[in-house]
């Protein structure tokens, strides 16, 4: 395996949290996740009604909803477009606010525990089974 890491930053609907974890699962190369609370707003959220284009009108005033930042990092650029397309699946319902997904190389990885660098920083566990 290489050491080319990609890291997979999504925003999703809480909801969506189990499903986009239980699909992960099923993607080869995928080791774990990392999921944080946040909030957040859009321009499509915020539009004015009829379509219009443009970021809407300055009110000082924002509605923030509550979503998950997920991360994933694994190796290689094929991976990372796996991991891209099945949390696009899972976390699709066609409304507003499904969320949106940001992709970019890593230049390093570090596990703590042992200072293994690289795709050996993001791979498996311990022995035993546990998570690293």
């Amino acid at each position: 395996m290489n050491d080319d890491l990609w890291m997979v930053h999504a925003v999703i609907q809480p909801f969506k949290l189990d499903a986009v974890s239980a699909a992960l699962q099923h993607v080869a190369g995928f080791g774990g996740l990392t999921v944080s609370e946040c909030r957040g707003y859009g321009w499509g959220r915020l539009a004015p009604a009829g379509g219009a284009e443009g970021p809407p009108p300055d009110t000082g005033l924002a509605e923030y909803s509550e979503k998950l930042r997920v991360e994933v990092v694994v190796a290689g650029r094929d991976t990372a477009g796996r991991v891209v397309e099945t949390i696009t699946q899972a976390a699709h319902t066609g409304r507003h606010g499904d969320g949106k997904i940001f992709v970019w190389p890593l230049a390093s990885a570090v596990r703590i525990r042992t200072s293994e660098q690289g795709t050996a920083a993001i791979q498996g566990g311990t022995p035993g089974g546990a998570p690293a």
